[in-house]
C-alpha cells in the first residue's frame, strides 16, 4: 500500500479544479498530498488515525482531493490496483463511504465530462445566466457510467441535479 501509482496517475492528469455551480472538486497536486492526510489517516503530530472497526478510517484510504460544497474529502483505497475513488460525509463520527468511481482513470474520465458540460457555468451567477438542461444532464450521465461501469452515479447526479433547469 504505497501511493506511488497513484501520484504518477495523477502527474499524468491536468485537471486541478473543475466548478460548476456552487460546487468544485478539487484534486491536490502531489506535493500536497501528505498535508492532505493529516486529519483523516494521521494527526498533525503524525498518530494514526486509522482503525479496522466499521467506521473507521481505513489504512489503504489516502486523501487526494475535496468537494468544497460539503468539504468532503476525496480518497482512493490503496488496497485496491483500480484505485477506486471514494467520498465520505465529514463531520460526522464514522466514516461511511460511497465509491464514486470505479477507477482513479474512471474518476478522471468523469471530471472531464463535468468540465466540458461547466463551460460558461463556473459559478452560480453564470450559471444562473447558462443553465444545465436535462438532455445535457443525461448526456453527461451516461459517459460517466461508461467510464465508472457497475458504479454509483449518486455523487455525480446530485452534483448536476443541484444546477439543472427545464427551461
Amino acid at each position: 500500500m504505497d501511493a506511488r501509482k497513484y501520484i504518477e496517475l495523477r502527474n499524468e492528469t491536468t485537471i486541478e479544479i473543475v466548478s460548476l455551480g456552487y460546487t468544485n472538486v478539487r484534486l491536490f497536486h502531489a506535493d500536497a498530498l501528505v498535508d492532505a492526510q493529516v486529519g483523516y489517516s494521521v494527526t498533525e503530530s503524525g498518530e494514526s488515525l486509522t482503525g479496522d472497526k466499521e467506521g473507521d478510517w481505513l489504512p489503504s484510504w489516502f486523501v487526494i482531493g475535496d468537494e468544497d460544497l460539503c468539504g468532503d474529502p476525496l480518497f482512493v483505497d490503496l488496497a485496491n490496483p483500480d484505485l477506486p475513488v471514494v467520498t465520505a460525509p465529514h463531520g460526522e463520527g464514522d466514516w461511511h463511504p460511497v465509491t464514486i468511481a470505479s477507477s482513479f482513470n474512471g474518476f478522471v474520465a468523469a471530471l472531464e465530462e463535468v468540465r466540458v458540460l461547466s463551460e460558461g457555468r463556473e459559478n452560480p451567477m453564470k450559471l444562473k445566466n447558462n443553465p444545465i438542461l436535462s438532455f445535457q444532464r443525461e448526456q453527461t450521465l451516461m459517459a460517466i457510467a461508461e467510464a465508472n461501469p457497475n458504479n454509483s452515479l449518486e455523487f455525480w447526479e446530485k452534483w448536476l441535479d443541484a444546477n439543472i433547469h427545464d427551461g
